[in-house]
């Protein structure tokens, strides 16, 4: 069974442009990675800053090794700057695989 992740990000004022720009560096190596079937990348029509990816992976190892490797190569703390605070992921499982 898949798992959809809700991940999301309150980006610092200012700072959403340079958060879309790493993005766009980062979610087509994303989506290549191992158990990920697609990423949707999306921002709040009434918050701006309120940046929602949506993804579907295998598993929620697979996400979490996607993650741990994003740590490991610093992209994560690129990131974090860019960020208001940390960003939270809420795994949901896929009833419906079809």
């Amino acid at each position: 069974m898949s798992v959809t992740v809700l991940s999301e990000y309150h980006c610092r004022e200012g700072q959403v442009d340079e958060f879309i720009r790493l993005a766009h560096q980062i979610l087509p190596a994303a989506r290549r990675s191992q158990g990920c079937n697609n990423i949707y990348f999306t921002i709040s029509q009434t918050d701006e800053r309120h940046v929602i990816l949506i993804g579907v992976w295998n598993s929620r190892i697979d996400h979490q090794n996607f993650i741990q490797h994003q740590a490991d190569s610093g992209i994560l703390m690129m990131t974090q700057k860019l960020l208001e605070a940390f960003p939270t992921h809420a795994y949901l499982s896929n009833l419906d695989d079809f």
